[in-house]
């Protein structure tokens, strides 16, 4: 509630030097308590105590200050103990609205009341007719009802964000601010001019807002209301509000989130629809319309006109009486008010509140009592992990996903955004906590009800989400339970797809026990599963980094100063001042950095991508690039260190695009001789890496084809978003080396969040010149990785900073450094030329390719390649031909993500073909049929000698049965183009289609992906199952003990696995490249057949005991392919470019399926990620060449609501090659999802939509030029 507020969407980089966002605030010294009771004397009183300072900010909810960087603010002043009335009724009938009233008190007191007093009471407005407007402008929060219980309607209007739904309520119904000055002195001021831009309100430095009030006459008004997003339950990009007057029938029209400001419209009565849209058209000038991440400025203008005119035939019709006031139209995306969020039977907090402070501080945690005060500054999540409550998990710095949910005296709340101070008197629970105490206060080992049913359910995958879904859950009375949409609104699962977490909540049990005959094929649980429902899972900082004792005793803090440049020079970096902050230990720079390069991708043969990358440079390429590493005893002080760091740029020119990369003359990304380029079979300066290749002659093929189709398409960016962000520890084992007698050397340990401990371990020690035996690397549960930890990220410099200083270190990503400092999927430019005779039997194929890779080269060829090669390899073609690049740019590097490549280049070519059916008049399913690759065909491809590929298993007719047999039951010809809006689900008025693609993948890399495993008996009769493999929410663990135990003859509850430790088994590739099941499966069936045996010598000869062991080994070939399909029926609505999805089908070729529960889950995760992608994530960049959408309130995660059930099939196969007949379907469902989409879009509207994502803003464009249906959308025009 401070003035001169600024939002991470308005701030540049530059000096952000951790790029830290939300979380603890460290530069916070003091937290001072305002005021005991509610006058604004007492206020200014306690101020005049404590005079108002630089630094000073007031603390209201806390949801904002806690989620933004803060670096300038010293001081809080909390007035959470105000003792300030929520509401308070005027003499005059106003109704007053304390800044410090919640967002949940509102909604409450919305829907309460109304039992006498003209509709008022103190308990609420529910009798009087806005009382449905203050619910509904509370549903248009983006934030789940979780941040209700903190956010304030102060913070709301203070922030002036557009969206802002408190500024459209107090806006509509004539808000009056009362404001504070620092001398003492108070104003009013109307809340259309507190807020004077985005992000930009007119209070001056330490002046704070009071109340708003509304007058007793705009509580009398007849409303209506009207919103949209992008995405349901998104943020707003229009919010109208209409109020017609009962005295003298005056009708206003406010206008916000599709403006910069709000907008107040006022006639004498119901204006004409001309009238109303010249008048919008006067007040709004082009510029007025806001443009960001969440809507373009002429769809929102659209939307407004819109909507505005649905509101002014609603308030405009003849008088409904009194009983109709207040009835308010369905909100676009928002549905129509049903109930009042906020648990319903907790009553409003009286005037009465806590007192201002304490002697000392004391809270409850999980039944037990601590007084141990927070630090200044602190939020309630990291109070907590520091006192061993690891089930509290951070995922976005900013109240976005929900991992941290903990309950604060029964009411759940996002702890990284909740001031620890405020638990002072309070008690918490949290996961941890939730299960039954025994009579010690120790965990009884009954399960709380919610994580029962997460358990039999198997209601997670990685699990990191886990925690916050069940203590989410746990809080839901009937009627949030029956609206899970909005329930879940605040939590994110990047695993799942949802369907397992809604079972869960609905109580439907998947797990089984399987026996020992049928180990294979039932859903067995996961082996992790009662920790990972109880937060007893233990991630990469799961442990005691602060103990003081063993071998993190003396942990140091790291934090990474960045670069605020695309392209510059370092020419000098003054340290001193940095080494100078109390706590600081050591700053290193290029300086220190080993003077030799590598590359950031693991891969199993390291030459497969270009060494490029230095630890720290003195050359930085793009923004966010680390330019200097600060460790010190705490993250404070580091940080601190960080911003002290005098670093001096010669600011170079940079590329942004692969375009401007490949010009004559452009700004060279890394400099090479041309001698290294041609060696390295380089066209370009700016090229990372090729691929060329014709089969037959492709030219020829299509001057004998009846039709060719040739377009480009386009697919952006997109972030892993694991909710485990980047880090690791590293810390040192063994005995300390003390003179000529030292029993040894101790050793590196670097515990971190990767898929590849064992490329991790060689790739530090070539870094670093260490023999193998001087260094361990371990992995704990996994939180996400999809690709993203296929790098080496985090884990060299904090082993550098160990070495160095002799002491552990820890490096943490924030949520802003994953998307400024880690890596993305390659943004590809795919030019699709396609040719068919008439019957639809292909011609010629032909692809040019031109990938983004980014500041440095990981992954650059190897993408590009697998891109190109699966993508053809799936159609017998005679003539075929590839030309692809990977082109360098100043940009945030590109790497390994789910689908390597592929995902981009079937987009495209899914479409192309789709397309090029259609304009044969072909069926597309028909084209697909006659042209796909059949059983014993060889796997040919254009880009080198591919020899080990083969079709294991033929599964891929019965997908494309089965996507015939669900296109012919919707009744839809999905050959007919666009089709009517006759299907019964499907909305009056908007266009319905079906669409359809299919995608085929190799399990694993070519040129070989290793893995080792060991199978002991051991003494007591249990089996170990030792494997270097990761678990990150894959279902691998759980799948290797199947085939372990189906090959012994025993139940997998008998094996215990050990796993991603270095120190288990001899090699392990790692877990990425589809290889977890096929290649490492492989390992532990052998490892399996190993030990039966032994046990059947032993057996014959009747002597023996102790320990037996079995080995096996897995070389990753030959490889097998899997096949998948999708299905989609959309409905689009071609005035709001919205896409509905009516069904959604999933056919698979998985081969023998080891775990169905397991593997139905890997595709409903597979296709909530490509959703996705296909329909709004897209990772922006700024003028300068800044990811500008570094957090998931900016880039927007497929939630709870936006995942339709997908139907999940899998064809009877049984794979020749992998283990147990076994395929992967870790990266494959994710691949023919877009593409099914768009030409589902195509079929219903016409329009060939050739770019990523297919947003609702980007939809309506194209739509409203000619309209769906007509010329030339009829001919299938193009539009990106």
């Amino acid at each position: 509630m401070c003035g001169r507020v600024s939002c991470a969407w308005l701030r540049v980089v530059e000096g952000l030097a951790c790029f830290t966002r939300g979380m603890d605030l460290h530069a916070v010294r003091e937290v001072l308590g305002v005021g005991t009771a509610g006058e604004a004397g007492e206020i200014r009183g306690a101020r005049g105590r404590s005079e108002w300072r630089a630094g000073d900010a007031w603390l209201g909810g806390g949801t904002y200050l806690f989620s933004e960087p803060q670096p300038g603010v010293r001081r809080l002043l909390d007035l959470s103990r105000a003792g300030w009335e929520p509401f308070r009724w005027l003499p005059d009938g106003a109704l007053e609205i304390a800044a410090t009233c919640t967002v949940a008190e509102v909604s409450r007191f919305g829907s309460s009341g109304g039992g006498g007093g003209g509709g008022r009471s103190s308990s609420g407005i529910g009798g009087l007719p806005v009382g449905v407007l203050f619910e509904q402008c509370c549903r248009a929060f983006l934030a789940s009802f979780k941040i209700w219980n903190t956010a304030t309607v102060g913070g709301n209007l203070c922030l002036a964000l557009p969206a802002a739904p408190m500024v459209a309520l107090t806006a509509a119904l004539d808000g009056t601010c009362l404001l504070l000055a620092v001398d003492g002195t108070e104003r009013r001021l109307p809340v259309t001019d507190l807020v004077t831009g985005a992000g930009r309100n007119a209070l001056a430095e330490g002046e704070l807002l009071r109340s708003v009030t509304l007058p007793a006459r705009a509580l009398e008004r007849r409303t209506a209301f009207r919103q949209t997003s992008l995405y349901g339950l998104g943020r707003s990009a229009a919010l109208l509000i209409g109020t017609r007057d009962p005295v003298d029938g005056a009708f206003t029209l406010t206008i916000t989130a599709a403006t910069v400001r709000p907008v107040r419209l006022r006639f004498p009565e119901p204006p004409s629809a001309p009238e109303l849209r010249a008048a919008v058209g006067r007040a709004v000038p082009d510029d007025g319309w806001f443009d960001d991440v969440h809507g373009l400025p002429e769809w929102r203008r659209h939307m407004t006109y819109r909507m505005g005119e649905e509101i002014r035939e609603e308030l405009g019709r003849e008088e409904l009486g009194r009983e109709g006031w207040g009835r308010s139209g369905v909100s676009l995306g928002q549905g129509a008010p049903s109930r009042a969020w906020g648990r319903s039977a907790v009553p409003l907090p009286s005037a009465s509140v806590r007192p201002r402070s304490r002697a000392s501080f004391r809270a409850e945690v999980d039944g037990t009592s601590t007084s141990t005060a927070p630090r200044p500054g602190q939020c309630l999540r990291t109070y907590l992990r520091e006192r061993g409550s690891f089930g509290v998990k951070k995922g976005c710095d900013a109240g976005d996903c929900g991992a941290c949910t903990v309950h604060v005296d029964g009411e759940p709340v996002h702890s990284c955004v909740y001031p620890a101070v405020r638990v002072d008197g309070r008690s918490v629970t949290t996961v941890e906590g939730l299960a039954d105490a025994g009579p010690d206060g120790e965990a009884s080992g009954r399960l709380h009800p919610v994580q029962r049913k997460f358990l039999e359910a198997q209601g997670f995958q990685c699990g990191f989400c886990t925690a916050g879904f069940v203590m989410t859950a746990a809080a839901l009375d009937e009627e949030l339970l029956a609206d899970l949409p909005r329930a879940f609104k605040g939590n994110l699962c990047r695993c799942t797809g949802y369907r397992a977490i809604e079972d869960a909540v609905r109580g439907v049990r998947h797990i089984e026990e399987p026996t020992a005959d049928d180990a294979v094929g039932r859903n067995a649980p996961a082996p992790g599963g009662r920790e990972v429902v109880t937060g007893t899972a233990r991630y990469t900082f799961d442990l005691d980094l602060d103990g003081g004792t063993g071998a993190l005793s003396g942990l140091l803090h790291m934090k990474l100063l960045r670069s605020p440049h695309a392209h510059a020079r370092i020419t000098a970096v003054d340290t001193r001042a940095a080494l100078r902050v109390p706590g600081v230990h050591a700053v290193f720079t290029h300086h220190d950095a080993p003077d030799r390069r590598f590359s950031t991708a693991q891969h199993e043969h390291p030459e497969d991508d270009p060494h490029d990358t230095r630890l720290l440079d003195d050359t930085v390429r793009h923004v966010g690039q680390r330019v200097a590493a600060v460790v010190a005893d705490s993250e404070a002080a580091a940080e601190e260190g960080c911003r002290r760091v005098e670093v001096t740029y010669e600011v170079l020119p940079a590329v942004l695009t692969p375009e401007e990369a490949l010009l004559p003359g452009a700004p060279v990304v890394h400099a090479r001789e041309a001698a290294e380029l041609s060696e390295a079979g380089l066209s370009g300066a700016n090229v990372a890496g090729e691929v060329h290749g014709e089969i037959g002659d492709v030219e020829r093929g299509f001057a004998a084809a009846d039709a060719v189709y040739e377009e480009t398409f386009r697919t952006p960016r997109a972030q892993h978003a694991s909710l485990e962000t980047h880090g690791a520890v590293a810390y040192f084992e063994g005995s300390v080396p003390d003179g000529p007698d030292a029993p040894g050397p101790r050793r590196l340990v670097v515990r971190t969040s990767t898929q590849a401990p064992y490329l991790v371990r060689r790739s530090l020690c070539s870094l670093l010149d260490l023999p193998p035996e001087a260094v361990r690397v371990v992995a704990g549960r996994v939180g996400g990785a999809f690709g993203g930890k296929q790098e080496m990220l985090v884990e060299d410099v904090v082993a550098l900073a160990a070495l160095r200083t002799g002491r552990p270190v820890k490096l943490e990503f924030t949520r802003a450094e994953q998307f400024h400092g880690a890596t993305t999927r390659h943004p590809f430019t795919v030019r699709v030329k396609a040719g068919a005779r008439r019957d639809g039997t292909l011609t010629a194929l032909q692809l040019h390719v031109v990938s983004d890779t980014g500041a440095y080269g990981n992954h650059a060829r190897t993408v590009l390649s697998h891109g190109c090669v699966d993508a053809l390899a799936l159609y017998r073609c005679p003539n075929k031909k590839a030309d692809g690049f990977a082109v360098h740019t100043h940009t945030v590097p590109a790497g390994a993500f789910r689908g390597y490549g592929l995902g981009q280049v079937v987009f495209a070519l899914e479409s192309a073909l789709d397309e090029l059916a259609r304009r044969l008049g072909v069926d597309p399913l028909l084209l697909r049929e006659r042209n796909v690759v059949r059983p014993g065909d060889a796997l040919e491809t254009v880009v080198g000698g591919v020899t080990d590929l083969r079709i294991g298993s033929y599964g891929l007719d019965a997908c494309l049965r089965k996507l015939r047999e669900v296109s012919a039951s919707t009744g839809v010809d999905v050959a007919c183009g666009p089709a009517g809006s006759d299907g019964p689900e499907a909305p009056p008025g908007w266009l319905v289609g079906d669409g359809s693609a299919v995608s085929m993948i190799a399990a694993a890399g070519p040129g070989g992906h290793f893995a080792d495993a060991r199978v002991t008996l051991t003494e007591d009769g249990t089996y170990e199952l030792a494997v270097g493999s990761i678990e990150s929410g894959n279902g691998t663990t759980t799948a290797l003990r199947q085939i372990a135990a189906a090959e012994l003859g025993i139940t997998s509850a008998r094996i215990v696995v050990r796993q991603a430790d270095t120190d288990v088994v001899g090699h392990d590739t790692g877990a990425f490249g589809s290889a977890g099941t096929v290649v490492a499966g492989e390992a532990v069936l052998r490892a399996a057949r190993s030990l039966a045996r032994l046990v059947r010598v032993r057996a014959a000869r009747g002597d023996g005991d102790g320990p037996l062991t079995g080995y096996g080994r897995s070389a990753g070939t030959p490889r097998t392919v899997a096949f998948n399909a999708h299905w989609f029926r959309v409905a689009v609505d071609p005035d709001s470019g919205e896409i509905r999805i009516l069904r959604s089908v999933h056919v698979a070729d998985a081969g023998t399926v080891i775990n169905p529960m397991q593997c139905r889950g890997q595709v409903e995760g597979g296709v909530a990620q490509a959703l996705g992608v296909a329909l709004f994530e897209d990772v922006r960049l700024d003028g300068r060449g800044a990811v500008c959408t570094a957090a998931f309130r900016e880039y927007r995660l497929p939630a709870f609501a936006d995942v339709p059930r997908t139907e999940v099939y899998f064809t009877p196969t049984s794979d020749a090659i992998g283990p147990a007949g076994a395929k992967s379907m870790s990266e494959s469902p994710f691949n023919p999802v877009a593409p099914a989409l768009a030409n589902a879009l195509r079929a219903a509207t016409g329009v060939r939509f050739t770019r990523l994502p297919l947003a609702r803003d980007r939809v309506w464009r194209e739509l409203s030029r000619e309209g769906p249906g007509t010329p030339p959308y009829g001919r299938g025009n193009s539009y990106g």
